[in-house]
């Protein structure tokens, strides 16, 4: 038998293996696709219902937190903490050097001194005033009020997305004849039967591939504050909200120039005045038909 001869067999069983591999990888490859595209999206949709429950739930706490900073230094108002005439100063200085809207400018002063009492306590002032950043807004404080704080009452970080929360107090006047907050869409009446919603010229009409809605109804105004994460898209998608670099958009006032269809009216903006969650429609988590699913079943 010749040398070629004797190499045979091991040379068949090779190609066999090789065979066998060629037609096996192609299976094995979209086999791991097919998982691959039903896994994705259901880990993407788990993470995104996590962040938005994670988020609801830090609105919560910090809107307690606040009731307690409130209670401590004898104040039916947030606003109780700061001089008023010291407060429109700072905020006509950031709103013109800065570019933002009046409001805008409000809420980085109340954001930012919130921020600093809840972590900091009586030693709020002290803290903003060793930053330059912030000095401003610590003149803004009324130190007989911030004494009589302890010393912590939270911890108060970013949002899901690694923005500050939002915090304006109560009462708030309207903006002309606007309330400058807004709840995205309407919701069943068993969830929150109090709240009427009614259009007003900053509720938007759009178009989506499940139809056309209305968007943006006025809301009410919570207890303390109003408080809110920029969402996952990290914009403010409230009107008259519009910050250095943005602006106005002359054929729909109210709104930033570059707002999509959904930024507007609230868009994915988490609150604590939007008592049925219309903004969960953002997250793929319709937290409106959970909640009144267990409404009508209790």
């Amino acid at each position: 038998m010749s040398k070629v001869s004797e190499q045979d067999p091991a040379k068949k069983s090779s190609l066999r293996r090789e065979l066998r591999l060629t037609i096996l990888l192609p299976v094995v490859l979209i086999v791991i696709g097919l998982l691959l595209a039903i896994s994705i999206p259901n880990v993407a949709s788990y993470i995104a219902h996590a962040d938005l429950t994670f988020a609801i739930g830090e609105v919560r706490t910090i809107e307690v937190a606040l009731t307690k900073l409130a209670e401590d230094a004898q104040t039916s108002s947030l606003t109780g903490f700061f001089h008023p005439e010291a407060f429109k100063e700072t905020e006509n200085s950031l709103a013109d050097s800065g570019g933002r809207s009046s409001i805008q400018a409000a809420t980085e002063i109340y954001t930012t001194a919130f921020y600093a009492l809840l972590r900091h306590g009586n030693k709020a002032i002290t803290f903003l005033s060793g930053d330059g950043k912030t000095s401003a807004i610590a003149e803004t404080l009324d130190s007989s009020a911030v004494a009589k704080l302890r010393h912590n009452y939270y911890d108060i970080g970013n949002d899901p997305w690694d923005e500050r929360y939002r915090i304006y107090p109560t009462p708030l006047e309207a903006i002309g004849k606007d309330m400058p907050f807004r709840v995205y869409r309407e919701y069943p009446s068993e969830i929150a039967p109090a709240f009427s919603p009614v259009s007003d010229n900053l509720t938007r009409s759009i178009q989506t591939d499940s139809g056309k809605f209305e968007v943006g109804y006025p809301a009410k105004q919570p207890g303390l504050a109003f408080i809110w994460s920029l969402g996952r898209n990290k914009k403010n998608d409230q009107p008259h909200f519009v910050d250095a670099g943005d602006f106005f958009n002359p054929d729909d006032p109210g709104y930033r120039i570059d707002a999509k269809p959904e930024e507007v009216g609230g868009g994915d903006d988490i609150n604590n005045w939007d008592d049925g969650h219309s903004y969960a429609s953002f997250y793929n988590y319709n937290l409106v038909l959970t909640e009144a699913t267990n409404s009508s079943a209790s």
